[in-house]
C-alpha cells in the first residue's frame, strides 16, 4: 500500500509529462501516461509508446482487465 503522499507525488510527475508534451517536447516525455489506484489501494503508472486512446480514463470493470492478469 502506498501512502497518500507518495500517490500525490506521482500525479505531479504525470501532470510534467502532459506539459511537455503540449509544448510538443516528446522526446522528452512520453507519449501517453496515466496513474491508477488498484484495487488494493496500491498505485501504478502506465507509460504507452502508441497513439492508442490511452488519454481515456476507464475503471477496472469497464477495462476488462483485472488484477491478476496485470
Amino acid at each position: 500500500m502506498c501512502s497518500l503522499r507518495d500517490f500525490e507525488g506521482m500525479n505531479k510527475e504525470t501532470r510534467a509529462y502532459r506539459l511537455l508534451s503540449r509544448h510538443q517536447l516528446d522526446n522528452l516525455a512520453p507519449v501517453h501516461y496515466g496513474t491508477f489506484i488498484m484495487p488494493d489501494e496500491s498505485w501504478g503508472a502506465v507509460i504507452l509508446g502508441d497513439v492508442g486512446e490511452a488519454s481515456h480514463c476507464y475503471s477496472w470493470d469497464r477495462s476488462g482487465i483485472n488484477t491478476e492478469e496485470l
